[in-house]
């Protein structure tokens, strides 16, 4: 189970990698009311960046 920050957003380990002998821990924060998965997100985010950029370059 995830625990929760302060936020109440659910904090877990995504991934673990070893380096040089010391083993990192990513985690990250995640709604559980989330309505899109994190891919879903980056695809939006990706499309809605690549429109502005559109968008100035005609100007």
């Amino acid at each position: 189970m995830a625990e929760k920050d302060s936020g109440g957003y659910a904090l877990a380990p995504i991934i673990f990698r070893e380096i040089g002998g010391t083993v990192y821990g990513v985690y990250g924060y995640f709604s559980p009311e989330a309505r899109e998965t994190a891919a879903e997100k980056i695809r939006r985010l990706l499309r809605e960046e690549s429109g502005r950029k559109s968008l100035e370059n005609s100007e």
